[in-house]
């Protein structure tokens, strides 16, 4: 899946003058979900005008505009038009609510090309429903984040992350501004003894304290994350946060034994994969939790492959560019893997 084809669809939906629902999924909602790299040929894929049946003493059933699956794990997204706010509006909340109860599936999800609502089972509170996550779309700050962790090569464990990341950054934050007399106190206190000074009210005095976040978060119930100044080690940090500690492990040597083979490369670490260029994109990295992805800019029939470990994805949605995938799960195949990487890297210099 191109990145930038998902980010102009994103934009294009944040500034549509579309003003009809039906007319909005036509234009704009089918070709995103296209772009998350679901096929909506397929029911067993992408349920569209999916009937729930809302059980005794309801009127019937209903429809849930899309039921997006992956595997065994599921998705409810309901549309609404751009003209219509959705933050804050009980009558959807708890309309994507009930599609995701009855349908039991874990996550419903609320679009009206302004804003990307999430919502999980289980993030309820004193029985009001309460999203986990509002993507709020920001022109000078154009973050895809939430989208990507949507698609179908990333979702549910990179949303999981997600979530759990913009959770711990909202604790963060509310511990830090319920306690910011409290931190001062002891930083004051700790000035005194370390420098001598006994006038602890002329420290005090002298004193704020400043908190530089990593990650933003709005100062909302629900957390919004976004890169200062895009840093390139933050979107690794992102990149590699749902991978297990070998995972971990095995990215790192693998980069760089890319990088000492080819020391003339440029690395661009992207949210959920990490690029390899030199006059042009030659190979892409992606973290999962149990194993690596490998993605290599030549056509299949152009490697040198007696293994047989390369997978033709040409026709499949996917991350980064390239149509050759490999997966990686151990130090095995490293040495050959390289060879692989170099075969691609000669091909497009």
């Amino acid at each position: 899946m191109a990145e930038d084809n998902l980010e102009r669809l994103i934009e294009k939906g944040a500034n549509t003058d579309i003003d009809l629902e039906e007319r909005f999924k036509q234009v704009i909602v089918t070709e995103l979900i296209k772009a998350l790299g679901y096929d909506l040929s397929k029911e067993n894929e992408v349920g569209i005008e999916y009937e729930v049946s809302m059980g005794a003493g309801s009127k019937g059933s209903k429809k849930l505009d899309y039921a997006i699956k992956n595997g065994e794990n599921k998705f409810a997204l309901e549309i609404k038009s751009p003209k219509e706010e959705i933050e804050g509006n009980e009558g959807f909340y708890r309309q994507i609510y009930s599609y995701y109860r009855v349908l039991n599936y874990k996550y419903g999800v609320l679009y009206n090309g302004r804003k990307l609502i999430v919502f999980k089972d289980g993030f309820n509170e004193s029985n009001k429903i309460v999203p986990a996550y509002i993507w709020d779309f920001d022109k000078n700050f154009p973050d895809i984040t939430i989208f990507e962790s949507l698609s179908n090569n990333n979702f549910p464990s990179a949303l999981e992350d997600f979530l759990s990341s913009a959770e711990k950054l909202s604790n963060l934050q509310k511990y830090l501004e319920n306690n910011e007399d409290t931190l001062l106190d002891y930083l004051t206190s700790k000035i005194s003894e370390d420098s001598k000074i006994d006038d602890v009210e002329f420290i005090r005095n002298h004193t704020s304290i400043k908190i530089d976040y990593k990650s933003n978060i709005t100062k909302t119930p629900t957390s919004r994350i976004t890169n200062e100044d895009n840093n390139v080690e933050e979107s690794e940090d992102f990149h590699v946060l749902r991978a297990s500690e070998p995972i971990k492990k095995l990215y790192f040597r693998l980069k760089s034994m890319v990088i000492n083979k080819n020391p003339d490369v440029t690395v661009i670490h992207r949210k959920l994969y990490t690029n390899f260029n030199h006059n042009s994109i030659f190979a892409s990295i992606g973290c999962g939790k149990n194993e690596l992805k490998i993605w290599l800019n030549l056509k299949i029939e152009q490697l040198n492959d007696p293994k047989r470990i390369v997978r033709d994805v040409s026709n499949l949605g996917h991350w980064a560019s390239g149509s050759s995938e490999i997966t990686l799960k151990d130090t095995d195949d490293l040495d050959y893997i390289i060879d692989l990487i170099k075969q691609s890297y000669n091909k497009n210099n």
